[in-house]
């Protein structure tokens, strides 16, 4: 019988899930040094998006549907200060229905996207905690992000 590798981007994806018991405390981002945090506006997500697209492209439909998801004043840069140029974002987005799993007035945090050179350095992290705050400071009880297994 011969084993066959199974394409983990086909598999439904997983749920990281923010703790109620530790609402309403919302996290503190740590920004390191180098970099600065930009809250986008409309003009900015054309920014975001290039920074998700140079890491996996993002279909115009499924893009489109995700901004429109954006709780206003969710979405968030990190941007390089010496160069100016955006290098991580995520944001928080409205969603109780994700895929398989129903979130009651669900929050999402998505396209959490690190540019590979700036990685390491705690941008990721630093990105997740403004979207979860501003998710809590919204009144979101359900906050998630899903992750596929391979990231």
């Amino acid at each position: 019988m011969t084993a066959t590798a199974i394409d983990e981007r086909l598999l439904p994806a997983m749920y990281m899930v923010w703790p109620v018991h530790r609402l309403p405390a919302a996290p503190v981002p740590a920004v390191p040094s180098g970099y600065v945090v930009r809250q986008c506006l409309e003009p900015d997500l054309s920014a975001a998006r290039a920074v998700i697209d140079s890491d996996e492209p993002v279909s115009d439909q499924a893009w489109e549907s995700f901004r429109d998801r954006i709780v206003p004043g969710g979405a968030f840069l990190i941007v390089e200060a010496a160069r100016g140029k955006p290098v991580a974002t995520a944001s928080a987005s409205h969603n109780p229905r994700a895929t398989r799993h129903y979130f009651p007035f669900g929050g999402e945090v998505g396209y959490v996207t690190v540019d590979p050179r700036h990685r390491g350095k705690g941008l990721g992290r630093a990105v997740v905690a403004l979207a979860v705050a501003r998710l809590i400071e919204a009144g979101y009880r359900h906050i998630f992000v899903g992750l596929n297994s391979d990231n």
